[in-house]
């Protein structure tokens, strides 16, 4: 897909698997249909570069964040714009929202993250503290703490009932990238020096370094189980740690350039990762032996996955969109994690599949079992942990779709760039 005359800065592909959304250096943000290709609106503003992009956890909206010094919510649907987040002083690097897309937060080069609320656009919070750029921020599943890492060489946690700091967590140099496990039990980050830090999320104490690579790691990510962490690297390398130990499980060796973004697939099998090498490339998860490499026009900054099926999308320095069917994967039992609502309803599951919310069983956790929507039967893995969500919000689930058909490859493989059959297993 050709739609960005410029590079390419940040991907997601939407919760409920309808739609992928790509921004770029050209102004705009673009959404795709991930069924057929085509592309369903252009998100534009007006002499900004976008950094970043988010869609909401109910699939509702679009975030972007811009060098405008500002941030943009978009109606997924229509394409039409909600509010224009306004109060930074600086360029916007980075744009999360919250799981029960009530709130969004930014992070800026003015050295603060600001909480903005989703439906209004409205101010709710400024997070000050830190004493140089904000790189990233993200927002626990639980809704009990927000994460921002910074060039100041910290990371610093925040209550969300309350914006107060709670914990300043050093790291060794700049810090590039931050995340929160599954479970919201503790926090990586990753910079400098060729280390990750394993954080612990209650008390901010330091649970294990993970020092392997030998340049700065540009990206981080965790496992739908929390059993694993990924790191990715300027020394050309991305490494498995294990979550528990800090020890390294493997290294990935093969890329011949910085390795600037990994992802984790959905039953925690495999990894894909992009690179300024001008390829992606899938790996085993539990061998770190490289799968298959996928050439690209330019280098990539980003990439996501789809969250049920073997699916990718990812971009190039060029502007160019890439939807990729990895042909030959087959996904195991899909992780899902039972959240209760604090309602009085207790736990509940949604399956990626369907969309639709059930009431958790006990007997399921740690299981393996199948969705009970009866035209769906996705077979999941459920967490054996629940996240359970405060009642200072009391946030309303999102409401009950029609299943979505599910996404058939196409029976044909077309040129780079655009959807591409990729991986064919030996």
């Amino acid at each position: 897909l050709t739609g960005h005359p410029s590079s390419f800065s940040a991907c997601a592909i939407s919760p409920d698997s309808a739609f992928v959304v790509s921004a770029s250096w050209d102004s705009t943000c673009k959404i795709w249909e991930v069924a057929s290709g085509r592309e369903r609106a252009t998100l534009t503003r007006h002499f900004t570069l976008f950094r970043d992009c988010a869609i909401s956890p109910d699939s509702d909206f679009v975030v972007a964040a811009g060098f405008d010094q500002t941030c943009s919510i978009w109606e997924a649907g229509t394409g039409k714009v909600r509010a224009t987040l306004t109060g930074h002083t600086a360029e916007v690097n980075a744009c999360a929202i919250s799981p029960d897309s009530d709130f969004v937060i930014t992070a800026s080069q003015d050295h603060t993250c600001k909480i903005w609320d989703a439906a209004t656009g409205e101010e709710r919070a400024t997070l000050a503290g830190h004493t140089n750029l904000v790189k990233a921020g993200a927002v626990s599943p639980d809704l009990d703490f927000v994460v921002s890492a910074s060039f100041d060489s910290t990371c610093k946690l925040w209550d969300a009932a309350t914006w107060k700091e709670r914990a300043t967590l050093g790291h060794p140099g700049i810090v590039c990238a931050c995340a929160i496990s599954p479970d919201s039990d503790f926090v990586v980050s990753a910079g400098d020096h060729g280390t990750c830090k394993v954080w612990d999320a209650a008390t901010g104490e330091e649970r294990a370094t993970l020092a392997g690579h030998t340049r700065t790691v540009f990206a981080c990510a965790i496992s739908p189980d929390s059993d694993f962490v990924v790191s990715a690297g300027e020394d050309q390398t991305c490494k498995v740690w294990d979550a528990v130990t800090g020890q390294q499980r493997a290294t990935l060796t093969g890329h011949t350039g910085t390795v600037n973004a990994c992802a984790i697939s959905p039953d925690a099998d495999f990894i894909v990762t992009a690179s300024e090498d001008k390829t992606c490339k899938i790996w085993d998860a539990a061998t770190g032996k490289e799968g298959a490499t996928l050439p690209l026009l330019g280098g990539s900054s980003c990439l996501a996955l789809h969250p049920w099926q073997p699916f990718a999308a990812c971009g190039d320095s060029g502007g160019n969109v890439y939807l990729i069917d990895l042909v030959g994967i087959d996904y195991g039992p899909i992780i899902v994690t039972a959240v209760d609502l604090g309602k009085g309803a207790g736990p509940a599951l949604r399956c990626p599949k369907c969309f639709r919310l059930h009431s958790l069983d006990d007997a399921w956790l740690g299981e393996v079992t199948e969705c009970p929507t009866p035209d769906c039967k996705l077979s999941l893995r459920v967490n054996p942990f629940v996240t359970r969500i405060g009642t200072r919000r009391q946030p309303a689930a999102p409401a009950d779709r029609e299943p979505q058909e599910a996404v058939k490859p196409p029976t044909t493989t077309v040129a780079t760039p655009g959807r591409r059959h990729w991986w064919s297993r030996q």
